[in-house]
């Protein structure tokens, strides 16, 4: 890998239980590394609930949730009702009451959240036919995390030999670092869900 592109492996990440029982958590990755959960600036991970289940406050920051299951999910975020299909992303403030129920249990979701006074997220879907290409620069953006939801495809770096992506796993993007050119890539067929965090002062200038 580069200082720019970091691949993380889900198999080698370690899963903390929540103090309710409820489920547990797995960070994928976040800023500052080593912070607590209600301190970092953004943090992406994926959780596993066994029941439904309520959410943690999290004033000050947005979320953006999106259910990783055949099934969908009911999501329900203040007065608002979501039925959320598989990989269907929707965002909301972190200081709304939120609660969920999968209609299957186990099941995984994606999160995303970023703390409003340091910028702004997003998290969207991505489709890549087999041999299509998606360049993982980041230009515009503080960091940018790619999950494969489905298939298999290949991380393709200049100079080293391709790396085949597995599920849930994720390549994560700086700006901050100098991008190789070409740039790497990751080459299709696959499902990805592509997060987004960028910083306040660029958000507010675009």
């Amino acid at each position: 890998m580069t200082e720019a592109l970091r691949l993380i492996r889900r198999a080698e990440l370690v899963a903390q239980p929540w103090a309710n029982g409820a489920g547990q958590t797995v960070t994928v990755a976040q800023s500052p590394t080593g912070a607590r959960p209600d301190a970092v600036d953004w943090r992406v991970s994926i959780a596993e609930v066994t029941g439904p289940s309520e959410f943690s406050d999290f004033s000050g920051y947005t979320r953006w949730f999106a259910s990783l299951e055949p099934d969908g999910i009911l999501l329900c975020v203040g007065d608002d009702v979501h039925r959320l299909g598989r990989w269907e992303p929707v965002e909301f403030p972190g200081a709304l009451p939120a609660h969920a129920e999968p209609a299957r249990v186990p099941a995984k979701d994606l999160n995303l959240m970023v703390r409003d006074a340091v910028g702004t997220g997003a998290m969207r879907r991505r489709d890549l036919p087999a041999g299509e290409r998606l360049d993982l620069d980041a230009p515009d953006v503080s960091w940018r995390v790619l999950i494969v939801l489905e298939g298999a495809p290949q991380l393709v770096i200049p100079g080293q030999d391709p790396v085949t992506v597995a599920e849930l796993d994720a390549a994560a993007i700086s700006a901050n670092a100098e991008t190789e050119e070409p740039p790497a890539a990751i080459i299709g067929p696959a499902v990805l869900m592509e997060l987004r965090v960028t910083p306040l002062a660029q958000a507010q200038t675009a």
